[in-house]
């Protein structure tokens, strides 16, 4: 007889486990009173808190291993002490609550990340806090900044995350800390708004030395309360282009010597074909006509050819001095 309540009891335990076999089929797979982020499967996932942002988030409390599980639908959901309102299916935000215990953050964004306490009935309740590791915001992304020998420039990134992200700066390799040339300032500050954080690195007396060390670089992390670090390192870089305080001038200096080149060109070439005339004019000269003398008035006559009365046109009146003279010693290899 003494054997039955023992029997009862067993039988009750084992009436609930079956309940909380059939009411989530894989929450055998999970620890009892497990509160995490899961796969569509109930699955953990490895970390179990941190969001995937602008995915459909599943966080499952598995309030049903506990012998006071309540019954389907009686299960709410707060975050921060905000108590959620649940839709009967996923849009594009908001939340819904497929099964008891199971919460679906719909097209997470970084303003779902915080802590969620799933409360029952029975004032069963568990707890999670949920974070998003740091990406670059969508105008956060370092651009490439243009400037002069000599000037001050300034470069700056964003981040968003939650919490809020410590941001390094890095050129190259190397570290940068606030210096007389390098100063650091965090130009928007991280809030529980926007949860943005934008950090900004001026550089003075930009050198040419500034190029080329590489390329500059944001870097943020953020961490759990327990120190340990929330997801990967995310980054953002680009490069200080420092341009010739006369580089304009360049392009106009080259169009000049192009000028020039083109001028002495032309001005050979000219050359080239006044003496090359001159020579053709002084061998005609030199040559017997058909009556051997040459014209008492110093002209001269080309011949009939087509080339000899074209050169006999052009240079009517223009005759070389060497024709004019009265010298009896031509060149030598001509003769008269």
């Amino acid at each position: 007889m003494a054997a039955r309540p023992v029997h009862r009891a067993l039988a009750v335990e084992a009436f609930v486990v079956l309940t909380s076999v059939l009411i989530h089929p894989s929450s055998c797979q999970l620890s009892n009173f497990y509160c995490g982020l899961v796969d569509a499967n109930h699955t953990a996932l490895t970390p179990p808190d941190v969001l995937d942002i602008g995915a459909n988030n599943h966080l499952f409390c598995n309030i049903v291993g506990n012998s006071t599980a309540p019954a389907n639908g009686s299960v709410s959901w707060s975050l921060a002490g905000k108590t959620l309102t649940l839709a009967k299916e996923c849009g594009t935000d908001g939340y819904t609550s497929p099964t008891v215990g199971e919460l679906m953050i719909c097209m997470a964004a970084v303003q779902d990340a915080g802590t969620y306490t799933a409360h029952t009935n029975s004032d069963v309740h568990h707890s999670l806090s949920v974070y998003v590791a740091p990406y670059v915001a969508p105008s956060g992304n370092v651009s490439s900044v243009e400037t002069k020998k000599g000037d001050t420039a300034s470069i700056s990134c964003a981040f968003i995350a939650y919490p809020q992200p410590t941001i390094v700066w890095l050129q190259g390799n190397a570290t940068l800390t606030n210096s007389s040339r390098y100063s650091i300032v965090m130009t928007a500050e991280w809030n529980d708004t926007t949860r943005e954080a934008r950090s900004t690195l001026t550089v003075t007396d930009v050198q040419y030395s500034d190029r080329s060390r590489g390329e500059f670089s944001c870097v943020a992390t953020n961490s759990r309360p327990s120190g340990t670090i929330i997801g990967a390192k995310q980054s953002a870089s680009g490069y200080l282009r420092v341009r010739d305080p006369l580089g304009a001038l360049w392009p106009a200096l080259g169009i000049i010597g192009q000028g020039v080149v083109l001028v002495l060109i032309l001005y050979l070439d000219h050359l080239y074909r006044k003496r090359k005339v001159k020579d053709d004019m002084t061998e005609v000269l030199y040559t017997k006509d058909s009556s051997g003398q040459a014209s008492a008035d110093g002209t001269v006559s080309f011949g009939d050819s087509a080339r000899g009365r074209r050169l006999s046109e052009q240079y009517r009146g223009d005759v070389p001095l060497l024709s004019r003279t009265n010298s009896s010693s031509p060149p030598h290899g001509y003769s008269v």
